[in-house]
């Protein structure tokens, strides 16, 4: 499923609200699954990397801004630009361009389309108007359904059931984590305390629905499981060793400038987000001096795999990556000047007359342990 930015353009504000809240677990990590990262040199014992599949989406380049998620799902590729050009796009599973959601003032369904999740019961897309607070429903080819009227804004969320939202704050509020009742409009319970800090929470998925509900906390590095009675209760906890921001550090009011230059020599890492999941893989996403880093953690072997060593490796182009899907195949997106340069620097031809002006490519590959 793929993201968890929401006012500002440029890449290093970006970085900034990413982060703005890691912190090291100020609590007791007994019971909970402890993954430790390393995040420095390629290792030589990783699994096989099969790649399943590229092909470009659509044939209009125009269509497309930096896309902040894809979404593969109900045999179908959702892709969502909130910034720019703002799209909302669903592509079939060869590339075909399907259909958009008419953006805009007026009568338009949809204002600013910031955010987007399914139902898998029904096979519907729910997409959150941030300039008109409601969330719109579509059936999988993107026609519309229903409008809700949303009681909170945010940056993230996950739809539960046809009645209820999970939801991931926009600003710093006294929690992180809601559920929002849609029939009524009401906020059902709010969980996961925030922590004090300026500035507002990192972006991309926080909350990914598989056979179960996992949250990432950016603020502590911890991912939870939201229960069906609505516990919330503590899973993983990511340990990057020194890296990890530690709560003090943000306490302070010159806390973040603090943490700015820490960020800038690589001595901590921002906080984790970008969070699916299937039977085997946990996927999140961080960034260590403004590079993204995506891993795959291994939940039988007990490994976390850093991904862009395959990319050092020579085994994979450079991609954007959103995460896994039905399949247990991770997708994410390619420019085409990164996969000409590739297959020019490696000999492996997998498309052929590729043009800069195309629009971007879509990967599939898997990881064989």
């Amino acid at each position: 499923m793929i993201t968890r930015y929401p006012f500002f353009y440029t890449l290093p504000v970006l970085f900034l609200l990413i982060l703005i809240m890691g912190c090291k677990s100020s609590g007791s990590t007994t019971g909970v699954e402890v993954i430790p990262i390393n995040i420095g040199n390629a290792s030589d014992q990783m699994p096989e990397l099969r790649v399943d599949n590229i092909l470009k989406l659509g044939d209009d380049a125009s269509l497309f801004g930096e896309a902040f998620y894809v979404e593969d799902v109900f045999d179908r590729i959702y892709t969502l630009v909130p910034f720019g050009n703002k799209s909302f796009m669903v592509f079939s599973k060869d590339g075909k361009f399907i259909n958009k959601v008419e953006i805009g003032d007026g009568p338009q369904p949809i204002a600013w389309p910031f955010a987007f999740n399914y139902l898998a019961i029904d096979e519907t897309i729910w997409v959150y108007d941030q300039g008109r607070q409601q969330i719109i429903v579509f059936d999988k080819d993107l026609n519309y359904v229903r409008t809700y009227t949303n009681p909170l804004p945010f940056i993230d969320f996950a739809v539960l059931n046809p009645a209820q939202l999970l939801v991931h704050s926009q600003f710093k509020k006294d929690f992180l984590f809601h559920q929002v009742d849609l029939e009524q409009g009401t906020v059902i319970k709010d969980f996961l305390p925030d922590f004090p800090h300026r500035g507002s929470i990192g972006i991309g998925r926080s909350i990914a629905i598989n056979e179960r509900v996992l949250l990432i906390a950016p603020f502590d590095f911890n991912i939870y499981e939201f229960s069906p009675q609505g516990e919330v209760i503590p899973r993983y906890f990511l340990d990057f060793g020194r890296l990890n921001i530690d709560h003090s550090e943000l306490e302070s009011q010159v806390g973040m400038e603090n943490l700015n230059q820490l960020f800038e020599e690589g001595l901590r890492i921002y906080g984790p987000h970008q969070l699916s999941e299937d039977d085997r893989w946990l996927f999140f996403k961080t960034y260590y001096r403004g590079e993204s880093l995506y891993f795959a953690y291994d939940k039988i072997r007990k490994e976390a795999i850093n991904l862009g060593d395959y990319v050092k490796k020579g085994g994979l182009p450079k991609c954007t990556l959103f995460g896994i899907n039905s399949a247990s195949q991770f997708y994410g997106l390619i420019q085409p000047e990164d996969l000409i340069d590739y297959q020019n620097s490696t000999n492996r031809i997998w498309v052929d007359d590729i043009q800069l002006e195309h629009s971007p490519f879509l990967i599939t590959f898997s990881l064989v342990p």
